[in-house]
């Protein structure tokens, strides 16, 4: 497929669009290495558990598993709080993998084209919430543009809080350091 094929997207969109999707890959490890400790479970086991689970559900698994071992508030908190920075561009992320992309109504800005033209009796999916509870309020549209700086914006976010979960989690004895095991 050529970049012409692809239509509003430069190569700069999708190696922002990679470094998403591989942070999220990143979390994802540290959270399975989180469940692997806190369960004493080999972590190849639990990579397998996990592996058909989206984001969501790893992360809810891991705080499901905090609250099961009585891990203190303060450091449920913490391991929630970093957590939420990804959870909150979970939308993205999605939207990276299932949408075609289309030049947004904002200047330099880019939106999923689902975006576009769905009639106002339709709600999208990832606007329903999982609990079967009542619908969020409609978005604006231009909450799903994203530009350049917006997306390196988000990178340099997940990159950053992956940081200090993993420094974090490293602290409390949840996860090895990196090459512990090579020695």
């Amino acid at each position: 497929m050529s970049t012409q094929d692809l239509g509003c997207l430069g190569s700069e969109h999708l190696r922002l669009f990679g470094a998403v999707t591989q942070w999220f890959a990143r979390y994802e490890l540290l959270m399975q290495e989180a469940i692997a400790t806190l369960s004493g479970a080999d972590p190849t086991a639990v990579m397998l558990l996990v592996r058909r689970l989206d984001f969501g559900a790893q992360r809810e698994a891991l705080l499901d598993l905090l609250r099961c071992r009585h891990v203190p508030v303060d450091r449920f908190d913490r391991i929630h709080a970093y957590l939420l920075v990804p959870h909150t561009h979970r939308q993205l992320l999605h939207d990276i993998a299932h949408a075609r992309w289309a030049p947004g109504r904002l200047p330099g800005s880019l939106q999923p084209a689902w975006v576009f033209g769905l009639p106002r009796s339709i709600v999208a999916l990832h606007e329903v919430p999982d609990d079967g509870g009542e619908p969020a309020p409609a978005r604006a549209a231009e909450e799903d543009a994203y530009s350049l700086d917006d997306l390196s914006g988000i990178v340099r976010t997940l990159a950053t809080h992956h940081a200090a979960l993993a420094s974090y989690l490293r602290e409390i004895g949840l996860v090895k350091d990196p090459g512990s095991e090579a020695a």
